[in-house]
């Protein structure tokens, strides 16, 4: 007897399909290719190559690093991680900041360009954007702990670009659509969020990096960095009797432009007193 031409006859063999889905298990079958879900290719691979497959992602796609580091990181102890993360490279991020100055007076040209078309280029995929996930992803859980706050520092003064243009000038609403205000937020809470304990605390305890973290959530309002106490909650109050603590916000009291010291560096990076940065 020949074999029925229709696959949804009666009397065709569907042991094998059935054989693969497991009955309690509705991930096993999805509509991807052959009917086989990512689960059930998983629960049928050697644990060899399950290794080898997250080993070549990881170095081609360092978005997997970094789930994977997370993952391991959740199970340590802040001492031990430390020990790792203290054998990792010390980077830089202070190059990015000139990058970030182009990127936005591109992102100018592209705007007045389509002004008169009422849109603007895909605001998920613009230099600006593209440099902040840059820093970020190097920040993962086994980063040296400079690292993480180098890249902060530098997306603090990203931050401090971002509320001099809101000040004034053309195209501001135009600019929010770009949404890198929360795109800055979240990198730097994703940082932070990797920070131990020790780490955040050594923030709180630099002059000039805790400063300009307060600075930007000062200035937030609910059209401009909205989310941004969330950081500053993130960190330990500082213990500093002269100063007088928010208790509801963790944030310290009054810091004035006055309180905010430029560094040399910032001279020479063209920051002004206006912004605080």
């Amino acid at each position: 007897m020949s074999a029925s031409p229709h696959p949804d006859d009666e009397h065709s063999d569907s042991s094998v399909t059935t054989i693969a889905i497991g009955e309690n298990d509705p991930d096993d079958y999805t509509n991807t290719p052959g009917g086989r879900g990512l689960s059930s290719c998983l629960k049928s691979m050697h644990r060899k190559d399950l290794i080898d497959i997250l080993k070549t992602a990881g170095e081609n796609y360092i978005e997997v690093t970094k789930l994977i580091h997370s993952r391991l990181s959740q199970g340590m102890k802040d001492e031990l991680r430390m020990i790792h993360c203290k054998k990792s490279q010390v980077l830089d991020f202070t190059c990015c900041l000139q990058a970030a100055r182009t990127a936005i007076d591109d992102a100018d040209s592209r705007v007045r360009f389509l002004q008169s078309w009422g849109v603007i280029p895909d605001n998920r995929n613009d230099d600006f954007t593209n440099i902040i996930q840059l820093i970020t992803d190097h920040c993962g859980a086994f980063a040296h702990p400079d690292t993480r706050r180098n890249a902060l520092s530098v997306l603090c003064k990203m931050c401090g670009m971002i509320l001099a243009m809101a000040e004034g000038g053309d195209y501001v609403e135009e600019r929010r659509k770009y949404q890198w205000d929360m795109s800055l937020e979240n990198a730097i809470f994703g940082i932070v969020y990797e920070m131990t304990l020790a780490e955040r605390l050594a923030v709180v305890d630099d002059a000039a990096l805790w400063p300009r973290l307060v600075h930007i959530y000062e200035e937030s309002d609910d059209k401009l960095f909205p989310g941004f106490v969330e950081v500053i909650n993130e960190f330990p109050k500082p213990q500093n009797d002269e100063t007088e603590i928010d208790e509801e916000l963790n944030v310290t009291g009054e810091y004035g432009q006055d309180d905010i010291e430029m560094t040399e560096e910032d001279e020479e990076e063209g920051y002004t007193g206006d912004t605080g940065f």
